[in-house]
């Protein structure tokens, strides 16, 4: 019996990653490194690149069509960047400056 994967359950897996610093497990380098990103344009260069990282570390993104996996950027006034990544039309917003935070304590 095989079961399918969700959207929800992939934006998991997808917020577990964005919010794991990079490097932050043993001999992997899973994770993103969002101060790259944090006050920068995002790009079609840039967006590919975060979402080849993502599939690289993310397997079940495997199964994700190309189509289906998209990721956009937004300010939140000066210093804030937003990136949301949708999954089949569900989306996850997430704060760079926050998990920035989180990531330097």
């Amino acid at each position: 019996m095989s079961q399918q994967v969700s959207a929800q359950f992939i934006l998991a897996q997808v917020h577990h990653w964005i919010h794991t610093p990079q490097n932050a497990y043993l001999g992997s380098n899973y994770g993103i490194d969002v101060y790259q990103y944090l006050h920068k344009p995002m790009t079609h260069q840039m967006a590919d690149e975060i979402i080849a990282k993502m599939r690289a570390d993310i397997p079940v993104l495997n199964g994700v069509a190309e189509d289906g996996l998209n990721i956009h950027a937004r300010n939140d006034g000066f210093d804030s960047k937003i990136i949301v990544i949708e999954v089949y039309g569900y989306a996850l917003e997430v704060d760079l400056n926050q998990i920035g935070s989180q990531h330097r304590k």
